[in-house]
């Protein structure tokens, strides 16, 4: 029997050939990177990258927040200027999004243009709106709220995106906008 406890003769183990840059280095690796660890650093990156910009995307629900947020606001910009100018402004939903309007002289409704806070506006791609109701009755594309300094009647607008919901209720004779956040609804 062979006693393995002590020292094992051993043959001469197979080794890679040196790499050029080993042999003009004089038996040395220079100090540096290959090219193909350069390329699957550049790789991963670029995967890391790629996930954190689809991350940051915002969610359906945030976005319908924003939107619900920014037609309040304008609500009360709209009813603020129609109260310190005495004149009429109106508000007309739209297919793909809704637009505020002002009287010339002429007595023509025109939409304010440029840079003004009530330009018309497109609704992002994931929200569109999912009725508008002045008093008890619904509105369609086209129709026309009119706000005047002497009040009007209430105003609701409803937004969806995906499964959520959310609504900007305007009360002219006070003043007041209400919004209520985004919320699930059931799907049928």
């Amino acid at each position: 029997m062979r006693d393995l406890s002590g020292p094992v003769c051993r043959s001469r183990a197979w080794a890679p050939p040196h790499s050029t840059a080993t042999a003009l280095a004089g038996g040395r690796r220079q100090p540096g990177f290959t090219l193909i660890e350069v390329l699957v650093v550049l790789v991963i990156l670029s995967i890391v990258m790629s996930a954190v910009a689809v991350g940051i995307r915002p969610s359906a629900r945030h976005v319908l927040d924003t939107e619900t947020e920014r037609l309040a606001q304008l609500f009360e910009l709209a009813m603020e200027e129609s109260r310190y100018s005495g004149l009429p402004l109106a508000w007309e939903p739209a297919s793909t999004g809704y637009r505020f309007l002002r009287r010339n002289d002429d007595g023509e409704w025109l939409p304010p243009g440029g840079d003004d806070p009530l330009r018309p506006r497109r609704l992002p791609g994931e929200v569109r709106l999912a009725g508008a109701f002045s008093g008890q009755q619904g509105l369609a594309a086209g129709s026309r709220v009119v706000f005047r300094a002497s009040g009007g009647e209430r105003l609701e607008v409803r937004l969806v995106a995906e499964t959520d919901i959310a609504a900007v209720i305007v009360h002219p004779l006070s003043g007041r906008v209400e919004v209520q956040r985004a919320r699930s609804v059931a799907q049928p």
